[in-house]
């Protein structure tokens, strides 16, 4: 059975068990059980997650996303990574990933899509025009390197607000459903593998009752 590994924050985990669920008897879907949060981080945490998750030398594929946490603003410093820094970040995971994974398919998923009117602008705070430069610039660099590209953000550009649980996170029904197919078709496409689908699972009907 081929062997897929997901990494990413907090919107990797709001559809990570539904693409494991989907893509059942095909592909053995692992992941972190802790937010990726920032491409520092998964630069990191690469070999860790290696030796954790007891993962193959051949492990067929990678999906990937780095940048919410990046693309964070605050009111007095700016935005957390500069670009120059995510670039760097972006290209150095790649360069980790050949190293260790040498025969996986790496498919990078861009980061999706936030509600800025729902932010707090004298807190944390995103925009959706950073989200797209830093994506845009991510796309450019993981290409170069031959990964595939997910692209989440249009998957989720033009979603009604419903679609949020708060001002990022699609863990509603619909913005699951959306992001959940989308990235086992991407992982399923990749690998030469049939398409599944994620909205017949039990997992929605226990996780979205009383939603």
């Amino acid at each position: 059975m081929k062997k897929a590994f997901l990494i990413g924050d907090s919107v990797r985990q709001g559809y990570d068990r539904y693409v494991k669920a989907a893509l059942e008897g095909i592909v053995d879907v692992s992941y972190p059980a802790e937010n990726s949060m920032y491409s520092i981080h998964i630069l990191r945490w690469l070999n860790m997650y290696k030796k954790q998750y007891s993962l193959p030398d051949d492990l067929d594929c990678i999906h990937w996303n780095a940048g919410l946490w990046d693309t964070l603003r605050f009111p007095d410093t700016g935005i957390v990574t500069p670009l120059r820094v995510y670039k760097d970040n972006i290209d150095r995971v790649c360069v980790r990933m050949k190293t260790l994974f040498p025969k996986a398919i790496c498919i990078f998923a861009t980061t999706t899509p936030c509600v800025e009117s729902r932010f707090d602008r004298s807190d944390a705070f995103r925009l959706n025009a950073d989200i797209r430069e830093y994506n845009d610039a991510a796309v450019r660099i993981v290409k170069s390197h031959g990964h595939l590209v997910d692209d989440l953000y249009a998957e989720l550009d033009g979603a009604p607000d419903e679609y949020y649980a708060d001002m990022t996170h699609p863990y509603t029904r619909e913005g699951t459903k959306l992001l959940a197919d989308a990235v086992a078709r991407s992982v399923s496409d990749a690998l030469g593998l049939p398409r599944r689908k994620c909205d017949t699972t039990d997992l929605f009907a226990r996780d979205f009752i009383g939603m």
